[in-house]
């Protein structure tokens, strides 16, 4: 039911209704393939690609991320150059990323200076390199993976000043695992019961 309701903020008619304007006109400029006016969930299913939101300062609240399914999260390497899936997105301030995304790339939110939440489903497997680099108002990342995510580094970018938010039952299996248990040492790793919006 929960699920329904949230999908229900954000659907019309089979439209994508967004939170922030900003964002829609960004997203409308880039994705509204047949000029209609409005994103629908085909059209939003139908974007394949990687680092397409990059540098894309006009993207703020970005709940609806969830709905575009195909957009890899994996870092593109361009000449030796890592370019990360919302790298520079200055604007950004929340995200919520879809059960479609298993792997977090390279830099993926780095430089994201106003992101303050994003919620990673329970698909997630690895996070990579560099992901919340430079994400200086970042406090709140919701993990909902029961089995700890590999941490390719501990030089992820989670650090003080953030929170990240694990499944009751995973909390002993974080506070063991390989560069969680720092975090965890360092009460970084909070049980998701104590998340309060």
């Amino acid at each position: 039911m929960l699920i329904e309701f949230i999908q229900c903020q954000f659907m019309k008619g089979g439209q994508i209704e967004f939170e922030d304007s900003n964002t829609e006109t960004t997203i409308l400029s880039l994705f509204d393939y047949n000029s209609d006016g409005y994103i629908t969930y085909a059209e939003a299913v139908s974007t394949t690609g990687e680092s397409l939101f990059t540098n894309k300062t006009g993207i703020y609240a970005f709940e609806e991320f969830q709905y575009f399914e195909n957009v890899s999260l994996e870092n593109t390497r361009t000449n030796n150059m890592y370019s990360g899936a919302f790298n520079g997105c200055t604007n950004l301030t929340k995200i919520k990323l879809n059960d479609k995304h298993t792997v977090i790339g390279n830099y993926a939110f780095d430089n994201c200076s106003s992101l303050t939440k994003i919620e990673l489903p329970a698909t997630v497997t690895t996070i990579r390199d560099a992901v919340f680099w430079n994400t200086t108002n970042l406090t709140t990342i919701i993990c909902r993976a029961t089995t700890p995510p590999t941490l390719t580094s501990s030089d992820t970018g989670i650090g003080t000043g953030k929170i990240v938010y694990v499944p009751d039952e995973s909390l002993e299996l974080y506070s063991t695992a390989e560069n969680w248990s720092t975090l965890y040492e360092q009460g970084i790793i909070k049980p998701l019961s104590e998340y309060v919006e």
